[in-house]
């Protein structure tokens, strides 16, 4: 077998001299910041409206978004980007549609169309174009939050963990 290919961070690190990487792409700590809504707050909810749960960096690289809550009857939650204003900057950032009556008790990754390039960088730059059409490019911290798609039938608590590291 023979080497194909390596990433630009290992091609840096094997150069001569070493090329310096940044602690995004070497050893950087991770952060986790979670956010509980009791099923009492869900009761009564409809279509569009949205519940934040975490608030993070906008300098943030987001390594997943989780979910975890009991299976209910009904419903189907969208995970997207909001202003600490409350205003979307992308609704469904992170997932389109969770569909509520398939969980677990586990812990479920909802970052279903969250793709590999917007892992790769900061939220701030990742939805460029996103946080400059929300007016959100002077803001330093983002809200996470789900957004009702379908009715949710017997609410329950959530519980939502996003993990992430910083550039520091």
């Amino acid at each position: 077998m023979a080497l194909v290919s390596s990433s630009q961070i290992v091609t840096d690190q094997s150069a001569v001299p070493a090329v310096k990487v940044n602690q995004l792409e070497k050893g950087a700590r991770v952060r986790t910041a979670q956010g509980l809504i009791l099923a009492a707050n869900f009761t009564g909810g409809t279509t569009a409206q949205w519940y934040t749960f975490v608030r993070i960096p906008a300098r943030a690289r987001v390594l997943g978004v989780f979910l975890t809550m009991a299976t209910t009857t009904t419903g189907a939650l969208k995970v997207g980007l909001y202003r600490p204003d409350g205003i979307a900057i992308d609704d469904d950032a992170f997932s389109a549609v969770t569909v509520t009556t398939g969980l677990i008790r586990g812990r479920v990754d909802t970052a279903t169309v969250f793709t590999p390039a917007l892992r790769a960088q900061s939220l701030a730059a990742g939805f460029v174009t996103a946080v400059g059409t929300a007016g959100a490019t002077g803001d330093v911290e983002y809200d996470i939050a789900a957004a009702i798609v379908t009715v949710i039938g017997t609410p329950v608590d959530a519980l939502m963990e996003v993990d992430y590291i910083l550039d520091e």
